[in-house]
């Protein structure tokens, strides 16, 4: 059985030439068993000028290379044929795929990709010099960036008549399609502060933004959570956990308020420990693991005396039981050396007390013997007067 399939291109210039055509023939009910043959191909539009791969990399399906990973590097070998009735030399010229602007328009990042085209011997491709009938070989080289999105990716090489200015030139584009493979790798979840830095005093909710970029060349759905210290509050877009979805290679800001304790110590360092969970991808052990958990401090700073030396006398840091120690040694020793001092003075007064009582009691002594010295001195004048009378009575 022989089927006939006409196909008309399109009119426009400018319309989708190219298409996938699939037939599928099933034999009638008429016996046992019934049969389908599918059947699909592609119609091209050609304008005399046609591309075809040949061979590629990947030993798959011609023109279809992949999956790959970011960052390699695939080969396509290419023939162009002139498959009109034209007896003379056409120059079709072999454009860039990186310049084509069909390849822009459907991703930018196709022009950044690194295209090497070649000829059999080696050369750099740049036009082909054929008449009708005649094919020309070339070899097209594609590296692809390290930062490209998982999936189907189609890149075209135009081959375009060599313009004259009079007419519009003719083309064709040839699809060279590559499959990258996802790519999700433990770490590419970065998140950053935007805000800059400052000191939480006592009781006080702070707004800190922050920044969570994925890395990763796929969509990847992500939980995050926080820990705060004890006696820290802390939430992330006013609760305890968020979710949402990036895309590949995308980014979102959130806000993350934590809230002081009402009495805390200036100069200390708290942290906060964030946890990023990409929820199809959980797996976590010693060799591998896709949640992280980026850690974020901030510096504490005190607001009045008195709630400086409370927080102190709550939890004294060393260095502060260091100094009341000390103060309490001095001040053992302030005390214990008083206390020696008062120890010596009065083994001193005591040493000095009896000889002051002897130095009196002589004192006294020396007046007795004064006073009977005296006394005696009287009763020999008188004496020496009844001497005197008696003398004279006789």
């Amino acid at each position: 059985m022989v089927l006939k399939v006409e196909v008309y291109p399109p009119f426009e210039r400018d319309a989708v030439d190219i298409g996938l055509v699939r037939l599928s023939v099933t034999s009638d009910s008429s016996s046992d068993e019934v049969f389908t043959t599918p059947a699909a191909w592609t119609v091209h539009r050609t304008f005399g000028i046609v591309g075809e791969v040949i061979s590629d990399s990947d030993g798959g399906t011609l023109g279809q290379i992949g999956p790959v990973s970011p960052g390699s590097t695939v080969t396509y070998n290419v023939r162009i044929t002139d498959s009109s009735d034209d007896a003379g030399t056409t120059n079709w010229v072999i454009k860039n795929p990186a310049a084509l602007q069909r390849n822009i328009d459907n991703d930018p990042a196709y022009a950044t990709w690194m295209y090497d085209i070649t000829d059999i011997e080696g050369n750099i491709a740049l036009v082909a010099p054929l008449t009708g009938g005649q094919y020309y070989d070339i070899e097209v080289e594609i590296t692809i960036r390290q930062q490209v999105e998982a999936g189907i990716h189609v890149v075209y090489l135009q081959v375009a008549e060599e313009a004259d200015g009079e007419e519009d030139p003719r083309y064709f584009d040839l699809p060279l399609t590559i499959e990258v493979d996802e790519e999700v790798v433990p770490g590419n979840l970065i998140v950053e502060q935007k805000s800059q830095a400052e000191r939480v005093r006592a009781g006080q909710t702070v707004p800190f933004e922050y920044r969570i970029d994925n890395l990763n060349n796929v969509e990847v759905d992500v939980v995050i959570s926080v820990k705060a210290p004890d006696g820290w509050d802390a939430t992330l877009d006013d609760g305890e956990i968020i979710s949402f979805t990036l895309d590949s290679f995308s980014s979102r800001d959130f806000t993350m308020q934590i809230t002081a304790p009402e009495k805390l110590k200036s100069g200390e360092m708290v942290e906060f420990e964030m946890t990023v969970t990409p929820t199809n991808y959980q797996e976590c052990t010693a060799n591998l693991c896709y949640i992280q958990k980026p850690t974020f401090e901030f510096k504490t700073e005190n607001s009045g005396v008195l709630n400086s030396i409370m927080s102190e006398i709550e939890d004294p840091e060393p260095t502060t039981l260091v100094l009341f120690f000390s103060v309490l040694a001095l001040a053992g020793l302030g005390l214990y050396r008083r206390g020696q001092n008062k120890v010596k003075a009065q083994m001193f007064a005591a040493m000095v007390e009896p000889q002051a009582i002897d130095a009196a009691a002589e004192d006294e002594v020396d007046a007795d013997i004064i006073e009977e010295e005296d006394e005696e001195e009287v009763l020999d004048d008188l004496d020496l007067e009844l001497i005197d009378i008696e003398s004279t009575e006789d």
